[in-house]
């Protein structure tokens, strides 16, 4: 086998999608919703490999665990993000 043939790419079979965000002002209308739904839309129409879409959203973010839901997302882990102030050190 020659050393190209064994450096080809593996297919993606996940990807993740982040930031929906919504201006304050205009939450409340279903945005965060759509723009949810039509990235992954898109990424299945342009990545037709992908068989599963992760997705995450804060702890405080109290209406998106609903609209996960309601797109199909279901929890299957939890995770703490940690931040360490750099003018404590």
């Amino acid at each position: 086998m020659s050393p190209s043939a064994r450096l080809q790419p593996l297919p993606r079979v996940s990807d993740t999608e982040a930031a929906a965000a919504v201006v304050p002002a205009h939450r409340g209308h279903g945005l965060a919703m759509w723009v949810k739904a039509a990235k992954a839309r898109r990424l299945r129409a342009d990545h037709p490999g992908v068989v599963e879409i992760e997705t995450d959203n804060a702890e405080d973010t109290v209406p998106m665990p609903a609209v996960n839901h309601r797109l199909g997302f279901r929890p299957y882990r939890r995770t703490r993000a940690f931040q360490l102030d750099g003018s404590t050190t």
